[in-house]
């Protein structure tokens, strides 16, 4: 009965801490990013985004609301095309909103429109390096790791997916047969810091050098706030 209590005190202890995770450092985090974001933003901004991102969606439509005269392209790429479901819910949310959606290798011609970048970040590394797709970012997504290209350490996706198109054979699914030939869905790049301006984080805008020391002061607040379960 003993040992019984206990497996429930520690589940009801990884449940609490999952919840207060959450409220704390990702829907509390989106918030103020959403705020500080604001505050870069003009009213007759050309925003470029790229693909899909929970925050940026977040800023973009709280940016809407304040700027009438706001313009967004959403750029997108195979194989997800994230950026469709981007556009949907900007679209739903801000019905006024003027937007353009393109994909990637039309980036050269919209790019010169655009007045600023917003993407959203999968991690920053502890070497300043940005792991996107392809920079607002809440600070749970540093990582210590260093990592300079992304081939090291990368989210493979299904092969298949850059092989078909809609579900139908696309021109490189005869490939698949080659014995010596392997398809590498890569999910993420790899920016260095020199071509991000600056993170937009929950605790401040700071340069992408500055993440080891947001990675050394979560580990000393992780330690100093760490709770028994039983």
């Amino acid at each position: 009965m003993k040992s019984t209590s206990l497996l429930q005190q520690a589940k009801q202890y990884i449940v609490d801490e999952l919840e207060r995770f959450y409220k704390e450092r990702i829907q509390s985090s989106d918030d103020v990013i959403s705020q500080k974001a604001l505050e870069k933003i003009n009213g007759d901004d050309v925003i470029i985004t790229f693909g899909h991102s929970s925050v940026i969606l977040k800023v973009l439509t709280e940016a809407a609301k304040k700027h009438p005269k706001l313009s967004v392209i959403i750029v997108d790429s195979r194989p997800k095309f994230e950026g469709r479901e981007m556009l949907r819910k900007l679209m739903r949310s801000c019905p006024s909103l003027s937007c353009s959606y393109v994909f990637i290798n039309s980036i050269s011609y919209v790019m010169p429109l655009a007045t600023k970048v917003l993407v959203g970040a999968y991690a920053v590394l502890a070497n300043g390096h940005v792991m996107s797709r392809i920079v607002c970012c809440e600070t749970y997504k540093f990582a210590s790791r260093m990592q300079t290209d992304s081939y090291v350490s990368n989210e493979l996706g299904d092969s298949k997916q850059l092989m078909n198109i809609n579900n139908r054979a696309g021109p490189l699914s005869d490939i698949a047969s080659r014995p010596n030939l392997h398809v590498l869905n890569i999910c993420y790049d790899v920016t260095p810091p020199d071509y991000v301006t600056g993170l937009i984080t929950e605790t401040a805008v700071i340069p992408c050098t500055s993440a080891p020391v947001v990675i050394r002061v979560k580990q000393q607040y992780n330690i100093v706030n760490m709770k028994p379960y039983a």
